[in-house]
């Protein structure tokens, strides 16, 4: 074995190297390439320059005929890229008893004031698309970045249909179909994670929400499970036992920047006044009773500082003018979400409530004109799940209940699809999912609500047109999803 590889058995030796371990595996996992050839010379099958020979004819097919080109910075340990794709069709409908003007559903709820009932329906073709990447700098520190189409921060959905092109920007003459205006790139998330020991995680930027809440598949009560908050969050948790685990989390979300924080007058207290921030303070138990079998609840206090300069104002949810439909004065929620599991026949199955009440609805009411509905500030939903659809054959289904009142919970926050982005609404919402195979999914959901109290308003806030179908009396939500993942 002292005569040297040729050069043509040389480039042989690495293809066979190459087709055994393969591509992917030789430029990922180099030491286990170089244990192999270690290996080799050791038996006396080859020198150790040809040894070293190999490993670079390896080293420059992988580069020249692979599909890896992109270089990474040499502080990155692993790199993870994923994502999911979704087709809906839509079908939404709302009807209500027209009102002669916007605020006399508040004024003067009487026969006089309500014209003969209209509706409206919206039916769409929509599309989703997002991607994910998460780079592990250290042990301590990861970093991530999501992009989306949709810029609506509670819906990354985009229309079919809904985005003709046109001449001279927005506005201008319509040049034919399948425009690409709200086709655009939106950062979702953007955050730096830092986890100095097993027990806390501190995260800032644009996030997931780090908050334990409603655990619906059917959607949120107090959140949109779309939105992704920004600032910061700090989580710790404690295992009392093997079986009891504690944990808290404190955040502070930047809700709305102000221009000029110190204007030099202001008309009123509330529109003065700094950025708006949004801290909650969350604590929490989960208790494992085996395997299958846990039962989790955590309590989360928000808390409003400041009215920002988008949300200043009086809430009265009549959409009448101004920022009357989201006002954040007089807002301090608590919330409490709760989750049961447990696995019988065969199946898993959950239970799940979520109660939120603002404590300074009262003021709420008052501040709207309403001093008569001070009670109206209790929201809650709950349900039951059978069965866990995560891979191919599994099967899932959810029923529940949700009942939202107009001064309980912040407009800006709830969910877009369930209820239509509305307040004062109460009814059913179903949800089946099915997987096709380990990555592609079915979803069917339907919901039905009607208004919780006649003489108040839903917001305005809408996918609907808003000059007909405000105040919604009746509601009706259907979708058919197929998702895939990758």
């Amino acid at each position: 074995m002292n005569m040297q590889l040729k050069p043509w058995k040389l480039r042989f030796l690495a293809t066979v190297l190459i087709a055994c371990m393969g591509i992917g595996n030789l430029f990922a996992q180099g030491d286990d390439t170089r244990a192999l050839i270690d290996t080799m010379v050791k038996k006396g099958l080859l020198t150790n320059q040809e040894a070293a020979d190999v490993a670079a004819q390896i080293h420059k097919d992988v580069e020249m005929n692979s599909g890896y080109k992109i270089q990474l910075g040499s502080w990155i340990k692993t790199l993870r890229i994923w994502g999911d794709a979704r087709l809906r069709y839509e079908y939404r409908e709302g009807s209500v008893p027209q009102f002669t003007s916007p605020t006399a559903i508040n004024s003067s709820p009487t026969a006089a004031n309500v014209a003969p009932n209209t509706y409206e329906d919206l039916e769409r073709w929509r599309w989703r698309l997002r991607l994910n990447t998460e780079a592990v700098f250290t042990d301590d520190f990861k970093g991530g970045l999501s992009i989306e189409p949709g810029s609506n921060p509670r819906s990354a959905n985009v229309t079919f249909g809904g985005n003709p092109s046109t001449a001279g920007g927005v506005g201008g003459t319509t040049v034919g179909p399948f425009g690409k205006g709200t086709n655009g790139i939106n950062v979702s998330r953007l955050y730096l994670e830092w986890s100095p020991a097993e027990w806390v995680v501190l995260t800032g930027g644009r996030m997931a929400n780090p908050l334990f809440t409603s655990t619906a598949t059917g959607g949120g009560l107090v959140w949109d499970p779309d939105l992704n908050p920004e600032g910061a969050r700090e989580t710790f948790k404690y295992d009392v036992t093997d079986k009891l685990e504690l944990f808290s989390t404190l955040a502070q979300f930047m809700y709305d920047d102000k221009a000029v924080d110190h204007p030099p007058t202001s008309a009123t207290a509330i529109t003065g006044g700094n950025d708006a921030w949004l801290f909650a303070e969350q604590f929490g138990a989960k208790y494992t009773f085996n395997k299958d079998t846990t039962l989790k609840i955590a309590p989360v206090l928000y808390v409003y500082s400041g009215p920002g300069d988008s949300y200043t104002g009086r809430f009265d949810g009549t959409g009448s003018g101004g920022t009357s439909d989201v006002a954040i004065n007089d807002l301090m929620v608590v919330e409490i979400p709760l989750e049961f599991k447990w696995h019988t026949w065969g199946q898993k199955f959950k239970l799940f409530s979520d109660v939120a009440v603002n404590t300074e609805g009262s003021a709420r009411a008052d501040a709207a004109g309403r001093p008569d509905k001070e009670n109206q500030n209790l929201a809650y939903q709950a349900g039951i799940q059978w069965g866990e659809a995560q891979h191919k054959g599994d099967w899932e289904a959810s029923a529940m209940w949700q009942h939202t009142e107009l001064y309980s919970v912040d407009p800006n926050l709830v969910d877009s699809d369930v209820f239509d982005y509305r307040l004062n609404l109460e009814g059913l919402v179903f949800d089946v999912r099915h997987y096709l195979t380990e990555n592609v999914w079915i979803e069917v959901r339907y919901a039905r609500a009607d208004r919780c109290d006649n003489t108040l308003p839903t917001t305005a806030t809408s996918d609907f047109n808003i000059a007909t179908i405000d105040p919604i009396s009746k509601y009706q939500l259907l979708q058919c999803d197929l998702n895939w993942k990758f």
